[in-house]
Formats: C-alpha cells, sequence, structure tokens
C-alpha cells in the first residue's frame, strides 16, 4: 500500500493491492483524506482486514461478516441482521478492537439496551431483546469459527434476558410514570440485578 498527496485537491490518496478470493492480484484505491494521518490509520485498517487480523475494528469486522453471510440468507433477514447491527452494535463497538472486547464490555453493553424506555417509557420485549443477543453473539461465532478469535466473551456474558420481576415492571413502567409519578430504573452487574422505583419529579 501507499499514500499519497493530490495537490490539486490538497487530499490524500492510498493505493493498495491485494489477492482475492480466486488468488488473483488486484488493485484499488480510496481518495479524499483530509490528513496523512486518516490515510494511514484506513491503511492500517485494510491491511488487518486483508490479513484477517483480529486486531480489527468491530466495525471492519462486520464487512467481512457480511461479505461472508449476506449471499446465503434471504434479503428480508439480512435487513432484519443489518437494522440491529446499525443501530445497536455499531454505535457502542465499532472502534473497538475485535480481540480486545471483553465479557465485561458486553456486560455494560447489555445493561444499556436492557435499561432502554422510549417516549413512552416502554422497554424493548424480551423476544427483541433476544434477537439483539443473537446478532452479536452470531457476529463473535463466526470471528471464533472463521477467523481465529479465541473465543466469544458474550459466551461469559451470558443473556440479557430480564428476570421474572423485571419483565413485569418492564410492561408497566410506562403505566408507573403515567398514572402513578412513579420512575421505574433497572441497573445490572455479572451477580445481580437493581431495581429502584422513585417519585418523578413534577412540574
Amino acid at each position: 500500500m501507499a499514500v499519497y498527496k493530490e495537490p490539486k485537491t490538497n487530499t490524500w490518496r492510498v493505493i493498495y493491492r491485494y489477492t482475492d478470493w480466486n488468488g488473483e492480484r488486484k488493485q484499488s484505491q480510496k481518495r479524499g483524506f483530509q490528513t496523512k494521518r486518516e490515510a494511514q490509520s484506513w491503511e492500517r485498517e485494510q491491511l488487518n482486514k486483508l490479513g484477517s487480523d483480529l486486531d480489527m475494528t468491530f466495525r471492519s469486522f462486520v464487512e467481512h461478516y457480511e461479505e461472508d453471510r449476506r449471499s446465503r440468507i434471504k434479503d428480508s433477514t439480512w435487513e432484519s441482521k443489518e437494522h440491529i447491527i446499525r443501530t445497536k452494535l455499531l454505535p457502542y463497538f465499532g472502534k473497538l478492537k475485535m480481540s480486545n472486547i471483553t465479557p465485561q464490555q458486553i456486560v455494560r453493553w447489555q445493561n444499556e439496551i436492557i435499561n432502554y424506555r422510549d417516549k413512552d417509557g416502554a422497554p424493548y420485549s424480551p423476544v427483541y431483546l433476544k434477537s439483539i443477543q443473537n446478532q452479536i453473539s452470531a457476529i463473535f461465532n463466526h470471528a471464533v469459527r472463521y477467523y481465529n478469535l479465541k473465543e466469544n466473551p458474550c459466551k461469559k456474558a451470558g443473556s440479557m434476558k430480564p428476570n421474572a420481576l423485571t419483565r413485569r415492571l418492564n410492561v408497566n413502567a410506562g403505566r408507573l410514570l403515567n398514572e402513578y409519578g412513579i420512575r421505574y430504573e433497572s441497573s445490572r452487574n455479572r451477580n445481580e440485578r437493581t431495581i429502584k422505583l422513585a417519585a418523578a419529579e413534577r412540574s
């Protein structure tokens, strides 16, 4: 790979060569980097991807995952998977290195997803929570099976299925707030879940 400055646009360009899955040598390029550092950072990431190095970011590995899986499943199925990846996974894990993501980080992310409430105070349903969990676990399983990741951190983190009390309170969170002025909050670590009920501030 090589990095060049383009005088006409005052931007940087990366030219890189690679071997495709047929063993043929190819050349490609990417333009428009504002700084040399940005171009070199992108260049390093491409080298990691081409070498299947799990030092690549989660976002870059998702590109591998899409290339490997998309043609094997229905378009509608992929659209559902892509929506979860784009809205629930990439905002949290996108910039993290695949090989550095820990069970503790998975647990913290699970807590954020479990504790999410929409404008009416309603959480994600247990079925949707399971779909989100299945998707992130599928990505790490793919990395373990085909790209030599040592282990899937989701296995140690466990599922994010709320317990029976939490599920019942989740269903009624909006009603508690709207009808009784009581705010419901929950938090979770690897060992326990804490639920708090507090009077909402009145304007």
